[in-house]
């Protein structure tokens, strides 16, 4: 459906409104607070329409609302049949020609000696696009202005609704917290665990080996406490066979010898006591070295041990508290979390339009609304939506001008792309050539006419279609 909404000018002179379509505008004064009148329409897009998609997948720069249109939806209850109200999605798209900055006077005077064909006029300024109720308040002179604000109810149940989609957002956002925490979570664990085995494993292999070179030392030590043992009786043997000689009174030659033999003997056998001693006493030394570094291992062993520990009961009580708040879960059920919540806040957000839109109002209401069918009507001749969207498009790129093309001449090359489909049949029906064609001005007031016209010529075609169809059922009707 589309909804052309039409406020005509609010110009006063001698305290009398001016409707005319050209002077109204140009005798309307922005010091007394009066309007120059406006044309917007507000196309609505449901699920219905082929052209839903086309706007939820890209709004092509167009201004795109997100709501909730009231269908009728047919009940059969045992003998009784009626009607009940059905909510659906839809888009409401509003087009709504403004100028980016008030065109100067200069400009004016262009536009208005082109339309005596005097000058080729100005080149326009550039457009904005307007929301509807940013077109109520904009047209408000402050005489029929309204202002209907949301019953208690309504407001309590959206607040309801949007504490509803916060909890969901937030069991999404704990799910998904603690799905990837599990992951990091039993990676950690799976190194830890990896971490404490080769830690383990480590020292044992130290331990061994701690003890084979323990082994090893005192076994060296053993050797030479023999060695020195062996000394020790030699040079006990050797002392007692010097004082043996020494005690001799008259030595001959032969025993002299002998006497500096022994004692050269006993010199070589305490050098190498001494020597034995000293490598005793290096051994001792570096056995105490080495059970001092076993000890400092040991304890820093023990100590990664414990870190690791501790940090393996903090991922197994972290990850043991996260399977229990995800509860069998998995990702496939974050998605559906995800998208459940992704579609409550749309509808949400659409039902909040919708209750603003049919409960709230602010601002001027238009002098003059009419609807006209599109595709999803059912009606065999409609307004073609898809082509009035592609003309929409199309408008973002042309220059604004109040008199050459002003929200009026935008509004109307629109429709116009809409009903080109049915041009013929307009034509056949008696419809002139000049309804087709745009005039050098357009104003309110002549598209007033002009709107009212098609919406006439539409329902005629379509009645006088079933007419054809099932005379019978339009007659008794």
């Amino acid at each position: 459906m589309i909804e052309v909404n039409i406020w005509l000018p609010t110009a006063h002179l001698f305290s009398k409104r001016i409707t005319h379509g050209i002077l109204g505008p140009i005798l309307a004064s922005e010091d007394r607070g009066e309007n120059v009148g406006h044309v917007n329409f507000v196309l609505t897009l449901d699920e219905r329409s082929a052209s839903y998609e086309y706007i939820e997948q890209e709004p092509h720069g167009l201004m795109v609302e997100k709501s909730l249109a009231i269908l009728p939806e047919t009940v059969v209850r045992e003998n009784n049949r009626f009607f009940k109200q059905k909510f659906v999605k839809s888009f409401q798209v509003t087009h709504s020609f403004w100028p980016k900055e008030k065109p100067s006077n200069t400009a004016l005077l262009r536009d208005f000696l082109s339309m005596l064909h005097l000058g080729s006029g100005g080149r326009g300024v550039s457009p904005e696009f307007s929301e509807h109720r940013s077109d109520m308040k904009r047209e408000d002179t402050g005489e029929k202005s309204a202002h209907i604000q949301h019953d208690k109810e309504a407001l309590l149940s959206l607040c309801q609704k949007k504490q509803r989609n916060l909890a969901l957002a937030v069991d999404a956002s704990d799910l998904e917290c603690d799905l990837e925490n599990k992951k990091t979570w039993e990676v950690n664990l799976e190194q830890l665990s990896q971490e404490k085995d080769n830690l383990e494993i480590e020292g044992i292999r130290r331990k061994e080996l701690f003890i084979t070179r323990v082994d090893e030392l005192k076994k060296a030590d053993f050797s030479l406490e023999n060695n020195l043992n062996e000394l020790d009786k030699k040079l006990n043997f050797y002392h007692r066979k010097l004082s043996y000689l020494e005690k001799i009174s008259h030595p001959d030659n032969k025993t002299e010898i002998e006497i500096k033999a022994i004692k050269d003997t006993l010199n070589d056998l305490y050098e190498k006591q001494e020597n034995i001693r000293l490598q005793r006493d290096k051994l001792t030394q570096y056995l105490e070295l080495l059970q001092l570094a076993d000890q400092q291992e040991l304890s820093s062993y023990k100590n990664k041990i414990n870190q690791i520990e501790i940090a393996l009961a903090y991922y197994q009580r972290n990850l043991k508290e996260a399977n229990e708040r995800i509860n069998g879960r998995d990702e496939n059920d974050l998605q559906l979390i995800k998208g459940r919540y992704k579609e409550k806040v749309d509808l949400t957000l659409r039902r909040e339009h919708f209750l603003k839109k049919s409960l709230e109002t602010e601002g001027r209401h238009p002098d003059h609304s009419l609807s006209l069918p599109t595709s999803e009507s059912g009606l065999a001749f409609y307004v073609d939506e898809a082509a009035v969207l592609k003309a929409m498009r199309e408008e973002n790129l042309r220059a604004y001008s109040l008199l050459l093309n002003n929200c009026v001449k935008s509004v109307k090359r629109c429709l116009l792309n809409g009903i080109s489909h049915i041009k013929v049949d307009l034509r056949n029906n008696g419809v002139a050539e000049s309804f087709f064609k745009l005039e050098k001005v357009e104003t309110c007031k002549g598209f007033r006419t002009w709107a009212r016209q098609l919406d006439r010529e539409l329902a005629n075609l379509n009645y006088q279609l079933k007419e054809a169809e099932n005379p019978i059922a339009v007659a008794l009707a």
